[in-house]
């Protein structure tokens, strides 16, 4: 706040931690990772094994609030949501820097 600069939260969403700094948080979703799983436990469809959650099945995403929605323009906001889809149908890849 005091260097009048905007921050992106990570993991959670932290938009309500200082309103109108916070541009955005970067979030897992690992309550619909768990649901999933025992859902699937539930169902007796369970498959052990590595789960990858991203933004085709709400795994990852952005948090958008009454604490950052002021923020966002929304013709940027447009052009984030068809950024998203054309990652989910594969138009845009996202390599995984930590995997190289």
């Amino acid at each position: 706040e005091q260097y009048n600069k905007f921050v992106i939260g990570v993991d959670s969403n932290q938009n309500w931690v200082k309103p109108g700094f916070v541009l955005t948080s970067m979030v897992k979703r690992v309550d619909n990772a768990v649901y999933q799983i025992i859902a699937d436990l539930i169902k007796g469809q369970f498959q052990g094994g590595i789960h990858v959650y991203g933004l085709e099945n709400d795994g990852v995403g952005y948090a958008m609030d009454q604490h950052n929605e002021k923020l966002i323009d929304p013709e940027a906001l447009k052009e984030v949501e068809a950024a998203k889809q054309k990652i989910i149908k594969g138009e845009i890849e996202v390599t995984d820097a930590m995997a190289k």
